[in-house]
């Protein structure tokens, strides 16, 4: 099954999501779960991209898209990127923890200048 978004930017800091538009004009709603996994609308329109900004290094956040013609909320999860090399250790170790070998693959061929 394809994810409801995906991710077009991604930073320490911010991600960048775009998604399919609506087949039926609508609104969109965009909603992340906050630390007390209480869910916050973060973007409501009719574009099909949003930026979430001022979000914490190597963390991988909870969304759900909805549009107001759909009764369905799609949930789905992004990560932003690490902030330094030593980010990237403790993202490793998660990868590895969880044995998500996309991710291993991703962070060993990733290059920090």
């Amino acid at each position: 099954m394809e994810p409801p978004a995906t991710v077009q930017e991604r930073s320490p800091t911010a991600l960048t999501l775009r998604w399919r538009p609506p087949t039926a004009p609508s609104w969109t709603r965009l909603q992340i779960a906050d630390p007390f996994q209480q869910w916050r609308t973060v973007y409501w329109g009719p574009k099909c991209h949003a930026h979430v900004p001022r979000l914490a290094p190597a963390t991988c956040y909870r969304f759900r898209l909805r549009g107001d013609a759909s009764a369905q909320w799609r949930p789905f999860r992004a990560a932003t990127e690490p902030s330094s090399p030593q980010g990237a250790a403790l993202h490793m170790t998660r990868a590895v923890k969880l044995a998500n070998s996309a991710l291993i693959r991703k962070l060993a061929l990733h290059r920090y200048v």
